[in-house]
C-alpha cells in the first residue's frame, strides 16, 4: 500500500473471469499482535479490490473475523454483488490453509457529488511538533513496546502508564503517522486508518476499566469502518477512541481519525472479546 504498508502486507492478483477474482496475500510479523491484526486484514482487501474495483473510492469496510489468520500466505476471493450506475458492493472470502477465516463486504463510490455537511470540529489538541513521542516519555522499567507499534510515530495527547490506570475515562487520544508512508490513493488511505481504528479503541478501553487489559487477549469480532474526507489525509492522524462498553467480556469502541487540517477522514465501530491469556504486554510483577 504505502511504502511503509508494502512491506507488511503484499498482495498480487492470481486469476479473474467475469465478476470475480483471487488474490495472493502474505503479512509479516509488524502485522502481528496476538495474530495478525484485523486491520491488516481489512486493509488486505482494500488492497485486492483496488486491482478491480470499478469506482475510485471506498465508501465503508464491514468486517467479521472467524478464525485466526497467521503470518503465511492467504488467499482472497473478490466478487461483485451489486452494481449499478453510482456504486459497488463487493464480497470478500479471506481463507488461510483452505479454511474460512474472514468475511467482508466492501461498498464503493464514484468521487462525484456536492459537499451539503461539513465535518464536525476536531477535538482541540495540540500539533503533534509540540509533543514527545512515545519512545521520550516511557518510564525506565515499562516493558519493551511490542513490535506493532514500530510501524508508526506517535505523539500520544495524555499519556498514564499502561500499569498506573486508576478509573480514568474510557477515551485516548493521540497523534500517529506510518512511518515513511506515501497514501496515493483513495484505497491506500482507507487501509492506513484500519489498523489504528482496530487498536486503539483498547487503549481506551484499558482507561475505562481501570487496569491493563492488553495483558488479555481481545480477538476482533466484527469491524466497520466508514470512510470519509479520505483526500484530507496528510500523514499525521488523531486517533479519537473512546470505549463505549467494557462489559460481560466484551471491548466496544469506537474510533474517528481525523487529518491534521481538522477533517473527518474515517469513523470505525469494533467489537472485541477478552480471554485470558498472554496478550501485548507482560504483567508486571506484585
Amino acid at each position: 500500500m504505502s511504502a511503509t504498508l508494502d512491506s507488511i502486507i503484499q498482495t498480487r492478483r492470481v486469476s479473474a473471469e467475469g465478476d470475480q477474482s483471487v488474490h495472493e496475500a502474505s503479512y509479516d510479523d509488524r502485522a502481528t499482535l496476538w495474530t495478525v491484526n484485523g486491520g491488516y486484514l481489512g486493509a488486505s482487501i482494500l488492497c485486492a479490490a483496488q486491482d478491480v474495483a470499478k469506482f475510485e473510492r471506498p465508501v465503508n469496510l464491514t468486517v467479521q473475523y472467524l478464525r485466526p489468520v497467521g503470518v503465511g500466505p492467504v488467499s482472497i476471493a473478490l466478487s461483485s454483488v451489486r452494481k449499478t450506475s453510482a456504486a459497488e458492493l463487493l464480497s470478500a472470502r479471506l481463507s488461510q490453509a483452505d479454511k474460512h477465516a474472514v468475511s467482508a463486504e466492501l461498498w464503493l463510490s464514484s468521487a462525484q457529488g456536492d459537499e451539503l455537511i461539513k465535518s464536525p470540529p476536531m477535538p482541540m489538541v495540540p500539533h503533534p511538533d509540540e509533543l514527545k513521542s512515545v519512545e521520550q516519555i516511557m518510564e525506565p522499567d515499562e516493558p519493551p513496546r511490542h513490535k506493532f507499534w514500530s510501524v508508526f510515530d506517535e505523539r500520544p495527547i495524555h499519556r498514564i502508564d499502561s500499569f498506573k490506570r486508576r478509573n480514568m475515562p474510557g477515551h485516548s487520544l493521540r497523534w500517529m503517522r506510518y512511518r515513511d508512508s506515501a497514501l496515493a490513493t483513495p484505497f491506500i488511505r482507507a487501509g492506513a486508518t484500519l489498523p489504528i481504528i482496530d487498536m486503539l479503541g483498547v487503549t481506551a478501553a484499558s482507561n475505562a476499566r481501570g487496569g491493563n487489559i492488553l495483558t488479555s487477549l481481545a480477538p476482533t469480532l466484527s469491524l466497520t469502518a466508514h470512510f470519509y474526507e479520505l483526500d484530507a489525509l496528510d500523514g499525521w492522524l488523531l486517533g479519537d477512541a473512546t470505549a463505549e462498553c467494557v462489559r460481560h467480556g466484551m471491548i466496544n469502541t469506537r474510533v474517528r481519525i481525523w487529518s491534521l487540517t481538522g477533517a473527518l477522514v474515517a469513523q470505525g465501530l469494533t467489537q472485541m472479546i477478552m480471554r485470558p491469556g498472554e496478550g501485548v504486554y507482560v504483567k508486571p510483577k506484585s
